[in-house]
């Protein structure tokens, strides 16, 4: 289920995958992830340009397919990781998503 507390769980482990916390401001349309030390929101999973920074940031290897995407990423020992996402109806949401998805993974195993 892609539901609010799962995404935010996401991005702050995406966040510290990229090294750095998130801090969340309160909204009447639900909390905004802000990145204190630029000062400004940081949501790649809504911000195409943000996703991008993200993945150049961890090496990711970004594979886009006429269904489907999956993202590519070598763990410590070399290894190859990946995840993957259907495309469905907004294929940028489907890249952006994967692209968090891959980042939050590698804060996992960094942990």
């Amino acid at each position: 289920m892609k539901d609010g507390a799962q995404d935010r769980e996401l991005l702050n482990n995406a966040a510290r995958a990229a090294g750095f916390e998130l801090h969340w401001a309160p909204l009447e349309g639900g909390p905004l992830p802000i990145w204190r030390e630029r000062g400004c929101s940081w949501n790649p999973m809504k911000n195409s340009g943000t996703a991008l920074e993200l993945a150049v940031q961890l090496r990711l290897h970004v594979d886009i397919y006429k269904k489907s995407v999956s993202v590519f990423w070598w763990d410590e020992s070399e290894e190859v990781q990946s995840c993957e996402e259907e495309l469905e109806s907004d294929p940028a949401a489907a890249v952006r998503r994967c692209i968090v998805r891959a980042a939050a993974e590698m804060a996992k195993v960094e942990a």
